[in-house]
């Protein structure tokens, strides 16, 4: 699958992968289980590959973004803890994230 787009397979996430791969675009979607009903369900749409994941765990996305051209961050957390996607790699408890996120 070239050119593809790695994108979260859950709720915003989902509908960016069905929007891409109904136009053509191969996508490369993560989940954090390939056999949840979500990852299978897009697994079963042409132009589409999932790839098993979690943005919370930096090896692993590294490995599910191989041969992405273009990644599409749909992830959200409840509450927002992490100000930015590198943050997720970062001590949540650390002086300097916490002060990072207590600015904003």
């Amino acid at each position: 699958m070239a050119q593809a787009d790695l994108t979260p397979c859950l709720q915003v996430g989902g509908l960016v992968v069905r929007q891409l791969a109904a136009q053509g675009t191969p996508v490369m979607a993560l989940a954090r289980s390939a056999d949840s009903a979500a990852a299978r369900e897009l697994a079963g749409l042409a132009n589409v590959e999932v790839r098993q994941g979690d943005v919370r765990e930096l090896a692993s996305l590294k490995s599910a973004a191989v041969g992405c051209e273009n990644i599409v961050a749909c992830y959200g957390m409840s509450p927002p803890r992490f100000p930015k996607l590198s943050d997720l790699w970062t001590d949540p408890f650390d002086d300097a994230v916490i002060s990072n996120i207590n600015a904003q």
